[in-house]
């Protein structure tokens, strides 16, 4: 008989008596342990920005019918992650192709590889 052991550890970002914050609609909009100082959404309810404690930032675009469009992560380099039907473009160069029950991804030279 084979047996399992799984260890959860957590790690404690913050050291306060308060760590996660909500709006009046329940939705966080500051966590603490991930170092998170803001997190903004669009009048849909959409995640729009994401602040870190570091001046870091992811934002989010959106088509009016709330399908993601574009990721932006705003550091040291901008990375950009666009969105276009199952297409998945990372700073402008295909990475992935989305289907149902997997993903292709591409390479840096656009050779397949296929994941279920």
């Amino acid at each position: 008989m084979k047996r399992f052991i799984i260890l959860v550890v957590f790690k404690d970002g913050a050291n306060a008596d308060v760590e996660y914050f909500y709006d009046a609609n329940g939705a966080l909009v500051k966590d603490l342990n991930k170092g998170i100082s803001n997190i903004e959404y669009d009048v849909l309810g959409n995640l729009k920005c994401i602040t870190f404690s570091n001046g870091f930032k992811t934002k989010y675009i959106y088509d009016a019918a709330g399908n993601k469009l574009r990721t932006t992560h705003e550091s040291a380099v901008t990375n950009t992650i666009d969105y276009i039907s199952n297409f998945v473009f990372e700073d402008g160069k295909l990475s992935k192709y989305l289907f149902d029950g997997g993903y292709c991804s591409f390479d840096n030279n656009q050779n397949p590889t296929f994941h279920y």
